[in-house]
């Protein structure tokens, strides 16, 4: 199961309807990756990936010899890159610090773009 820390025994197989459940490592539900020791590094490092490839896309919309204005620049930085950077965030604010400081990078260099 899910716990903060190191596993102190092994936990026994579950079986549901005379079925054994298989136990993994990482589990997504409702676009949170969940590991089984609740770091959320994976959830973190899927997201940052997620975040770069959406700005590769549009960086030719908010480049710096881009037309559009900067309030238009605005408009697309919070419409399409800081939904998936704050997706969960409550959740996630549990992560270790090493692993916001991915997040916070990604905010920082994107606007440098």
């Amino acid at each position: 199961m899910f716990r903060k820390g190191h596993p102190k025994n092994n936990l026994q197989s579950l079986t549901f309807f005379e079925e054994e459940l298989s136990s993994d490592k990482e589990v997504k539900y409702l676009g949170l990756i969940l590991d089984s020791r609740l770091t959320f590094r994976s959830h973190i490092k899927y997201n940052t990936d997620k975040f770069w490839a959406k700005v590769h896309v549009i960086i030719p919309l908010t480049g710096k010899k881009s037309p559009l204005s900067l309030n238009n620049k605005v408009l697309l930085f919070k419409q399409i890159l800081r939904p998936i950077l704050t997706y969960a965030s409550q959740i996630s604010g549990l992560a270790a610090k090493t692993h916001l400081k991915k997040c916070k990078l990604c905010k920082i260099r994107s606007c440098e773009l």
